[in-house]
């Protein structure tokens, strides 16, 4: 397993002894396996930590820290040690193991709250129409523009096993559907994050065609506009372009039952997008791209030709979160349950809005964080604007 050896860390070697003492009574205490030197992001220690708690128990924690700049944190029990030092928002760490199995979880919880060492480039291409002209704009994604992504938003599914499900599987069609602030566009986001964490899952295989790529690629797709959907132009370019994943956001009247009969404009449209993505996902035109479409639409009125098995991968309706569930998040912030509390009074918590109250209080860049501004009652309109009609799905 990488970083994880049957040896004394090396770079102990460098350390005054007052330094290395505590590491080598770690050795000759029995605690041999060891995780070298690695950097974790503060919040994600944080759930690193509990996961470490739920598997090997309760862990003294040691704070010998001299400041938030000065972070010096030491957990022990019989099976790990950890070394935590740094500032309140990067930490470096050593952990010390007392058996490799013990190892091997420590180093594939750790991978799972850490950026993944990868060269892997992810490109996303977003299509308008210019007129009656087909562009296209393409930038290259940082993969640190998903790393605020987390999937303890969806409790209540396994996104993991989810995404390796769609992206290897001959289904190419996943829906998701939910009133707004549900985090669907976030979902979507989080099966790109998967396909970089998770190439060998990746839907084509360029390296297999192309014994010439150095490097595994992805390209995405992201359509948010009506006119390029009816573009031919449009589906000639994404199937001659090889790409992995196309995301189509709030999606929702071009989904809907076809009648016999064409009304509208609107119907028209919506019959020649539903006949060339039908024609895209199946028979003899079918790619292996694969289309993850969010929608404020009613399940039960999506035209019944999406719904066909080995088409469609899943409707996946969300919900929000239940308090315990939202608490939970919250906490892994190092943000009290008080507080909490105070902050939220129903039993039902819109993902949106817990993620937004989080983001603010986590801002390093103001210390008044969630002090008001406002000098007069009602001039925001924020709380009455967010008293919507809960769309009944």
């Amino acid at each position: 397993m990488n970083n994880i050896v049957l040896s004394i860390n090396p770079m102990m070697d460098d350390l005054p002894p007052d330094e290395a003492v505590i590491p080598y009574r770690d050795m000759s205490d029995g605690f041999t396996y060891t995780l070298e030197d690695v950097q974790i992001n503060s919040s994600d220690f944080n759930k690193f930590i509990n996961d470490l708690k739920t598997e090997f128990g309760e862990v003294n924690k040691y704070d010998y820290s001299r400041g938030k700049n000065a972070v010096n944190f030491r957990f022990k029990n019989d099976k790990i040690r950890l070394y935590i030092r740094g500032n309140s928002v990067d930490l470096f760490m050593s952990a010390y193991a007392t058996s490799e199995e013990v190892a091997q979880f420590i180093w594939s919880t750790y991978k799972k709250y850490t950026v993944p060492e990868s060269s892997i480039d992810v490109f996303v291409t977003s299509y308008y129409m210019n007129g009656a002209a087909l562009e296209e704009n393409t930038k290259q994604m940082k993969i640190k523009d998903l790393l605020y992504l987390s999937k303890d938003y969806y409790p209540y599914i396994d996104t993991e096993l989810m995404f390796d499900q769609f992206f290897t599987g001959q289904e190419n069609i996943f829906i998701i559907v939910g009133e707004p602030g549900l985090g669907k566009s976030k979902l979507s986001s989080l099966a790109i994050r998967h396909a970089y964490d998770n190439p060998d899952k990746l839907p084509y295989d360029k390296k297999l065609d192309n014994s010439d790529l150095d490097e595994q690629f992805i390209n995405v797709v992201y359509v948010k506009s009506v006119d390029v959907l009816v573009n031919d132009k449009f589906w000639r370019k994404i199937e001659a372009d090889d790409i992995d994943i196309v995301v189509i956001d709030d999606l929702d009247y071009m989904l809907s039952r076809r009648d016999v009969e064409v009304q509208t404009a609107d119907d028209a449209r919506r019959n020649i997008f539903l006949n060339q993505f039908l024609s895209f996902t199946d028979g003899v035109q079918k790619s292996h791209t694969k289309f993850i479409i969010t929608t404020n639409q009613s399940f039960d009125e999506i035209d019944s030709a999406l719904l066909r098995k080995g088409r469609l991968f899943d409707i996946l309706e969300l919900r929000r979160l239940d308090r315990d569930e939202a608490l939970n998040i919250w906490s892994q912030n190092n943000l009290s349950e008080e507080e909490f509390n105070r902050v939220f009074s129903s039993h039902e918590i819109l993902q949106a809005h817990l993620g937004s109250e989080i983001s603010k209080r986590l801002n390093k860049r103001i210390k008044k964080k969630i002090e008001t501004y406002l000098k007069e009652d009602g001039i925001s309109k924020i709380q009455k604007a967010g008293k919507t009609k809960k769309i009944s799905l």
